[in-house]
């Protein structure tokens, strides 16, 4: 990989990971159809406030590495809105790789 990571380094962020993403944006009132209920890199303000290391967010569904128990579903991220949806695992949704372990 050219960004100097192995196979295996990457994963999909858990419902608990997203969850805590989109907290303190949904307290400053981040949300919204063309905005991400995502903060700025400091999480004091929205990610349009800058400054931030991601450019071009969707307000979109993420999935998320979490299943729902005993259901071919998985839990996604609506960061459209900040709240936590399940899915079938064959809708097409975006993913957002995270590199470390989980937290």
């Amino acid at each position: 990989l050219t960004d100097g990571s192995s196979p295996g380094d990457w994963r999909l962020p858990t419902q608990a990971e997203w969850q805590t993403a989109m907290e303190k944006a949904l307290e400053l009132s981040c949300t919204g159809p063309s905005a991400p209920t995502l903060t700025n890199d400091e999480g004091t303000a929205c990610i349009s406030a800058g400054p931030s290391s991601f450019e071009d967010v969707e307000a979109d569904y993420y999935w998320s590495s979490t299943a729902v128990d005993g259901n071919p579903q998985a839990r996604f991220g609506d960061i459209d809105h900040g709240h936590m949806l399940s899915g079938n695992l064959i809708n097409p949704l975006r993913v957002w790789p995270v590199r470390g372990t989980q937290r």
